[in-house]
């Protein structure tokens, strides 16, 4: 992975670079699998990824539950049910 390679030049791999119980984490949550996309010759599909969730050393920071109605976050993130990352 590139996040534990990253972490191992900078000797933090003990605090950071993958995703661990006790490990500090920065990362998000999306509507869609990118790499499915890409991979099946949909990549035209994936400027409309949408952010669900913002990690930053491991704390939440942004839901985007938080930002909208209901059916706005139907109408906005298509397919992901507003309840699914509760």
């Amino acid at each position: 992975m590139y996040t534990i390679n990253g972490a191992y030049v900078m000797r933090q791999e003990d605090v950071t670079g993958s995703l661990m119980v006790g490990k500090e984490a920065d990362f998000i949550v999306i509507n869609q699998d990118i790499l499915s996309l890409a991979n099946s010759g949909q990549a035209s599909k994936i400027p409309g990824t949408k952010v669900l969730r913002t990690f930053l050393a491991g704390d939440e920071v942004f839901n985007a539950q938080d930002h909208v109605t209901e059916k706005d976050y139907d109408e906005y993130y298509g397919e992901e049910s507003y309840d699914y990352y509760k």
